[in-house]
């Protein structure tokens, strides 16, 4: 069996941290879960199962003291109403107990686990993961606190209405305990909902991030792109060295040419040949034909050496073109390998997307029941408060400030436990259209591979047809219209109330 308590000795900040203190108060209660199957010979096992049946019996005898609630009411439509609200109060801590307790396959434990694995695999790279957690662990413990005030000043607020205190006192106890446990578990489900619907937003920014230009993922995890890359800048050098050296010898050429027209002027108008010419024809006659000699070798060997270098330019020329060629084939490949490492990203993020929705299939089956008695405890609640609280302000001369501490205490109980389960799916539905909205854009891009297009193609109708469906039991959909509309139908029945 999968064990909290084991795994918080090694992690201190991610999920394991931020479930802890649900986890333990949830072996209190009774409602943590025991595999019989595996860990039925196990001591720990037993000792949960007998506290479990500890717990719903504590509720069992809280339905059981519920004729002595007549005693405080006078008005039979006050005795009815309190009734029922207790009586439902004791039933959904009952069904709490009772279902989450010997749940096996879908238990908190294994909807921790298959989080904590979508965290280790797709998303370990994210560092605000555990920030995020231990800012999760932080809010639980302040929420746990915080209706543990709520849930005293409700119970022991109020004057003592039975002539035995011992009574009184296990009649206050039992019904705060019965609070108790049914506000961990809509606690438990707010939790697990809040993280699904933060893994669902950061698939939402991966994808962003994504379609962006060269995201660095493609860089830190692919050694081709390395390759591909150092190959690019090595043929960005040898066209740069081929361009100097085809320059060089353009201008070596150009000086050459100006060297030989030079040495040809000078040779002809050199000093003291004149004077030998006038004085002696033959030597004359062979100095001419020395210096026809030295100008016929000179022009030969000014013609091969530009001969030399047109071939090497010629050859540098080939090589400018060779390097061009292959740098664009090495940005093909590279482009191709940025879109493969895009698509298996974004296969992963399918993975997870579906995982996610396995694990919304799990925390429904584990507490639609609880959300759905939960809803109608609390409805009936706020309409017997509100009109306990007009009447109590209209007959009361000095208003108590116990009194007036109590109601408000209700007031925020009520308002706190409906917008708990409704506020973390609303935010999963926004945030599973916004990824739908920005697979749209990524696949309206042109991308080098159809690799890349299919994976978004796929990943858009995962969506499309694969919906979320956030539901109490099938009843009524966990969205902010139903809480408008249950706001809606408690005004009018405390209209109607009012009237009679």
């Amino acid at each position: 069996m999968f064990n909290v308590e084991d795994s918080i000795k090694y992690r201190t900040n991610d999920i394991y941290s931020a479930f802890n203190p649900l986890y333990y108060l949830s072996k209190l209660l009774g409602t943590a879960p025991y595999q019989l199957k595996q860990d039925q010979n196990t001591k720990r096992s037993k000792i949960g199962i007998l506290w479990t049946i500890v717990i719903f019996s504590i509720h069992a005898l809280g339905l059981l003291r519920l004729p002595i609630t007549k005693s405080r009411y006078v008005n039979p439509g006050e005795i009815i109403s309190n009734v029922s609200y207790e009586l439902l109060l004791h039933l959904s801590a009952m069904i709490v107990t009772f279902l989450l307790a010997l749940q096996s396959d879908h238990s908190l434990p294994n909807i921790i686990r298959k989080i904590h694995n979508i965290d280790c695999n797709i998303f370990s790279h994210n560092a605000k993961i555990n920030y995020m957690y231990s800012k999760a662990h932080k809010w639980t413990c302040c929420l746990i606190v915080y209706i543990l005030i709520l849930i005293t000043i409700m119970t022991f607020s109020a004057k003592p209405f039975v002539s035995s205190m011992l009574l009184y006192i296990l009649y206050r106890a039992s019904k705060g305990f019965s609070i108790f446990c049914v506000g961990v578990s809509i606690l438990q489900f707010f939790a697990t909902a809040y993280f699904i619907k933060e893994k669902y937003a950061m698939i939402k920014r991966e994808l962003i991030y994504l379609q962006s230009d060269k995201p660095k993922i493609c860089r830190q995890n692919s050694n081709k792109l390395n390759h591909y890359e150092k190959g690019i800048s090595i043929i960005d050098i040898q066209n740069t060295n081929s361009k100097n050296r085809h320059n060089t010898l353009s201008n070596s050429n150009r000086v050459y040419s100006e060297v030989g027209q030079t040495l040809t002027e000078h040779t002809y108008t050199a000093p003291g040949i004149r004077p030998r010419l006038h004085i002696s024809n033959n030597l004359g006659q062979q100095s001419k034909n020395q210096l026809n000699i030295t100008s016929s070798l000179g022009q030969q060997s000014m013609a091969n050496h530009l001969h030399s270098s047109i071939s090497l330019g010629q050859q540098s020329i080939k090589y400018l073109h060779l390097s061009t060629s292959l740098r664009q084939h090495s940005t093909k490949h590279l482009h191709i390998c940025y879109s493969k490492i895009l698509s298996r990203r974004i296969r992963q993020l399918r993975i997870a997307y579906s995982q996610l929705q396995e694990i919304i299939v799990l925390l429904y089956k584990n507490y639609s029941i609880v959300i759905l008695f939960e809803f109608t405890l609390e409805t009936v609640n706020i309409i017997t408060d509100l009109y306990h609280g007009m009447y109590t302000i209209e007959t009361v001369n000095v208003m108590d400030y116990l009194l007036f501490t109590r109601i408000a205490a209700y007031y925020l109980w009520n308002l706190t436990f409906i917008t708990f389960p409704i506020y973390p799916c609303q935010g999963i539905l926004t945030e599973i259209q916004q990824i739908s909205t920005t697979l749209q854009k990524g696949l309206l891009k042109k991308w080098p591979s159809k690799e890349m297009e299919e994976q978004l193609q796929l990943f858009s109708w995962q969506i499309r047809y694969a919906k979320v469906e956030l539901t109490a039991l099938g009843f009524f959909n966990m969205n902010f219209h139903t809480l408008y509309s249950l706001l809606g139908v408690i005004v009018s029945y405390f209209l109607i109330l009012n009237q009679f």
